[in-house]
């Protein structure tokens, strides 16, 4: 971390080390603070040219001390010491972006035992979203010996090795269920969902044959008079991470005003919107009377069709539609490739039949789902749960 001195005439910046008066290591650990080197011009950022060159902790420049930091990876002329820092990698590492800082342990702090002390440090931000480092650079902790140091890291390497492979057990079940769910869909679409379902007699039809195809419009986004009326307006961004088969609104209502400025229409209760692009193929059924911008491409059954059946295809022909999209920047499925796509169609007594299949199968998936999420947080929270007794001595007992 990086600390700037106001009092100075050259603005200083703090590189973590060990302080002349602290000790350097002992049974009972030390105290790490930072030390200084010059910076730019008042910038936090610190300047390579002027920083000098690695020296050991008891040598002086120009009259001030300076601790030992490691060189770069690579660059150490010790090769045990550069083995250590490189993790035998010829590589080197570049942070590229000014929000990052580059911390190097001291000789007498294992790297590892940094990682996961930094990840319990809790640093306020509320007037800014970036940890200023001068704040950061101000932080104290407490630096057990390096044996101590490599048994608390060996203990929670060892933990979490467990609860990473817990944690991906739950995500290849998630995996699974959701092939699940597109199996069921995939079936129900063949006529082998349900055993009283004969898919001979069902038609294929395109979707232009079971109801109205519609678009949306945006209107101007500088006029704040366009929004904050009473017609809902959805777009695709209202359907990120959406679960739900209904939709009534999205984050942003249109006024009258913005109605008429754009090419956005009303549409009714029960129309299918299925998004055309950045991405394709969320689909959701109006609950309400709504509206949506260009990203959709929406569908207003006739009586030949229930709204829940073409939610369920639509929602299973995802595939299908990306395959008949085009573009070069983003992908979209136009309105005349949308309303080719075809359907199968069978009687409305059957189409109810099989809605309330994928309903029933869908419910008993979804809550196995939320089960699954539960538990992949709670494993999440036990690895901060953890972290917090390793660096509180909770785990000294069992070290």
């Amino acid at each position: 971390a990086w600390n700037r001195k106001a009092d100075s005439p050259q603005t200083e910046c703090a590189v973590p080390g060990r302080s002349a008066e602290s000790p350097s290591s002992g049974r009972n650990g030390s105290w790490i603070r930072p030390h200084t080197a010059p910076c730019r011009n008042g910038r936090s950022d610190p300047v390579p040219a002027q920083s000098p060159p690695p020296v050991s902790p008891d040598r002086e420049r120009d009259g001030r001390k300076y601790p030992h930091i490691p060189a770069p990876c690579g660059q150490d002329s010790d090769p045990a010491r550069r083995s250590d820092i490189c993790g035998n990698r010829s590589s080197h590492f570049k942070v590229k972006s000014s929000a990052m800082k580059i911390l190097r342990p001291v000789d007498n702090v294992n790297l590892k035992f940094l990682f996961y002390k930094m990840q319990t440090i809790q640093h306020k931000s509320d007037t800014h979203k970036r940890y200023w480092i001068s704040e950061y650079a101000k932080r104290e902790i407490y630096i057990p010996n390096l044996v101590e140091q490599k048994a608390i890291t060996d203990k929670l390497d060892d933990s979490f090795a467990k609860i990473e492979n817990a944690i991906t057990n739950l995500i290849n079940a998630k995996e699974n269920l959701k092939l699940y769910k597109q199996s069921v869909l995939k079936s129900a679409f063949n006529g082998d969902l349900l055993p009283n379902t004969s898919p001979t007699h069902w038609e294929v039809k395109k979707l232009k044959d079971i109801g109205k195809i519609s678009s949306g419009g945006t209107p101007s986004t500088s006029n704040d008079n366009n929004f904050g009326g009473n017609i809902a307006w959805i777009t695709p961004a209202d359907l990120t991470g959406y679960k739900d088969k209904f939709i009534s609104k999205g984050k942003r209502n249109l006024s009258e005003e913005g109605l008429k400025n754009s090419s956005a229409k009303i549409l009714p209760k029960g129309t299918i919107l299925f998004s055309s692009r950045a991405p394709i193929g969320y689909v959701a059924i109006a609950q309400n009377e709504i509206s949506t911008n260009q990203g959709f491409k929406n569908l207003t059954p006739n009586e030949s069709v229930i709204s829940e059946y073409v939610y369920y295809y639509l929602l299973g022909a995802k595939n299908l539609a990306e395959q008949s999209a085009s573009g070069t920047t983003f992908k979209e499925i136009s309105a005349t490739a949308f309303s080719n796509l075809p359907i199968p169609l069978p009687p409305l007594s059957e189409q109810n039949l099989i809605v309330a299949e994928i309903d029933k199968r869908f419910e008993v998936v979804d809550k196995t789902l939320n089960l699954i999420d539960k538990s992949i947080q709670n494993a999440k929270n036990l690895k901060q749960s953890i972290l917090k007794k390793a660096f509180s001595g909770e785990l000294r007992s069992e070290i």
